[in-house]
């Protein structure tokens, strides 16, 4: 998989951390010194580039709680009619509770990184990495891409399925064909990862629209099930996998921690949404499952039709259709890192000394005239995220610290005066790329030479169709699964039970036990409360991935 460049480590002075801290020999030993020759992650930013603005505490909330919302929430009525309402309210309040402290245990293993050790992670497989090495970040990203390609393709399922409601003539199958050239179109916008504020929408979707109708529905036509208080222990594993999917933002807890203005804010955020998403879901899919409306794999299909009713299934599906290649963003990333290679390609040697040698009939042309050219630049193609570009990088090791980034198609070249080596008229002050130099006022603009403004160009090209082919294939994956696997419910349950499971619970309680076992400060007692806890959630985690799978394969089969 993908190379990346390690975590930023860093102290309040800029200097490199201290090697004395409690977590050193295990960070320094099987995690973070071995990540040193790997290239740039997903999420982290130059320090060179421009600071990114961080948002507030109540929008982060918001952020987080969409993110809560997605396709597993409407299976969950469906869900109960597995378990009976009591055992499915214990199920489903213990996966969020037991969700929130394995968010907390992440926000934990992050301070304990910042302030033990200096290094800052901003995503799930950046913290694998630092706790464990390089092969449990290449294990998170993979399978972070996994899932979500799996979670776009419960989109394809809701979508295709809300649409045949509305035209039952066209068959679900043909749906998924007619979404795919749409959702590809949008998965090649350039700027669609600016565009999260989209999926937004989705929230009043699901808040007015789903929950809204289906409470209005279930308290007009109330027609209660056979024993709906029955306790059914024989769908308990089923129930579980869907409930841990509906949890779909437990994956967003370190990038909406890296994104806020306080540092001690993050767990307020995760544990008000999950409070809020746990009390709205709980209420709506017992109610609704309580009312009769529990007997539909997906909620709305049970609300009967009508226009109100139709138009409630098109919003959903336009709210998923824009969402699906936000979402899509991250797997794309992860893919073509790994497919296109290193994303700083340098120019090859045949076409490095062509430019030397004009970079030197230039010096020759003008020494005569008592000028010399300085900091010429290299070429390189970068393909910075989703995103390519061609731009001027100078990787001299004397001037790494002084990059100054011209116009793709022309040098700069900084021109001084004979004589004593004093610089000729006055200067000016010109900031690049956050670094304040000193140039002359009788700078000469070069072209740059043809053969590598060629190379440039061809090869910024070939990565973007490369790229653009790699998003069709992840977008035809996801709409072929919507199209073979029609039942939402199974197939959340079964997703649930395995990769959810792991990211969710498994992971994160053995990142925490790692780092905190390292921890030469704590007394006995307390590192055996870490133990306990740690060992409780990763046993329980290993029971239920285990029994939920058999559950969900016997399920998918049948």
């Amino acid at each position: 998989m993908a190379s990346f460049s390690p975590p930023r480590s860093v102290t309040p002075d800029g200097s490199p951390p201290p090697a004395s801290s409690s977590l050193a020999s295990h960070s320094g030993g099987s995690g973070y010194r071995q990540l040193r020759h790997l290239s740039q992650s997903t999420t982290d930013v130059s320090a060179s580039g421009p600071p990114q603005e961080k948002t507030s505490t109540r929008i982060a909330i918001l952020i987080f709680f969409k993110g809560l919302f997605g396709a597993g929430v409407l299976a969950i009525p469906g869900a109960f009619s597995s378990t009976g309402v009591p055992l499915g309210l214990l199920i489903f309040l213990a996966v969020c509770t037991l969700c929130l402290g394995t968010m907390l245990m992440l926000l934990r293993c992050k301070d304990l990184l910042r302030e033990e050790q200096g290094i800052v992670v901003e995503n799930y497989e950046e913290l694998a990495g630092a706790v464990f090495g390089p092969r449990a970040f290449r294990f998170c990203q993979t399978l972070m891409a996994t899932l979500t390609l799996i979670y776009t393709s419960g989109f394809v399922i809701v979508i295709s399925s809300s649409l045949y409601d509305v035209m039952p003539a066209v068959p679900r199958a043909m749906w998924c064909a007619i979404v795919f050239p749409i959702l590809t179109l949008l998965s090649w916008v350039p700027f669609m990862k600016d565009l999260w504020f989209v999926s937004l929408l989705g929230l009043g979707t699901y808040l007015f629209g789903v929950v809204g109708s289906t409470l209005f529905v279930a308290a007009r036509d109330f027609e209660p099930p056979p024993a709906p208080m029955a306790w059914r222990w024989e769908g308990a594993a089923h129930f579980y996998g869907v409930a841990v999917y509906s949890l779909e933002g437990i994956n967003l807890t370190l990038p909406v921690s890296a994104s806020m203005k306080s540092l001690r804010k993050p767990p307020l955020v995760m544990t008000v949404g999950v409070c809020l998403f746990a009390g709205i879901t709980a209420f709506y899919a017992s109610f609704a499952y309580a009312a009769g409306l529990g007997s539909c794999d997906i909620i709305i299909q049970c609300l009967g039709p009508g226009p109100f009713v139709n138009v409630i299934r098109v919003a959903l599906a336009l709210s998923l259709l824009a969402t699906h290649p936000v979402y899509l963003i991250v797997a794309s990333e992860i893919f073509e890192r790994a497919l296109l290679g290193d994303p700083s390609v340098p120019v090859p040697e045949a076409l490095d000394g062509a430019a030397e040698t004009e970079d030197a009939g230039l010096e020759d042309e003008t020494e005569g005239a008592g000028t010399a050219m300085t900091g010429a630049m290299l070429p390189v193609v970068c393909r910075s995220g989703s995103h390519q570009n061609s731009s001027w990088v100078d990787h001299s090791e004397d001037s790494r610290n002084h990059a100054k980034a011209t116009s793709p198609q022309r040098l700069e070249v900084s021109v001084q005066g004979e004589g004593s080596g004093k610089e000729d008229g006055p200067h000016e002050r010109e900031s690049i790329g956050g670094s304040t130099q000193s140039i002359s006022r009788t700078s000469a603009s070069l072209p740059l030479p043809a053969s590598i403004s060629s190379f440039a160009s061809r090869r910024l090209a070939t990565q973007q169709a490369q790229a653009r082919l790699i998003r069709a294939v992840e977008v035809f994956l996801t709409c072929m699964v919507g199209a073979l696997i029609p039942n939402l419910g199974v197939f959340t349950s079964l997703v649930g039970a395995t990769f959810v499971t792991i990211i969710g619970f498994i992971f994160p309680a053995a990142m925490w036990l790692e780092l905190q076992r390292e921890d030469t400060h704590a007394s006995f007692w307390a590192k055996a409360r870490v133990y306990g806890i740690a060992g409780l959630v990763i046993a329980a985690g290993l029971a239920a991935m285990v029994v939920g799978t058999v559950e969900g394969l016997r399920n998918l089969s049948s």
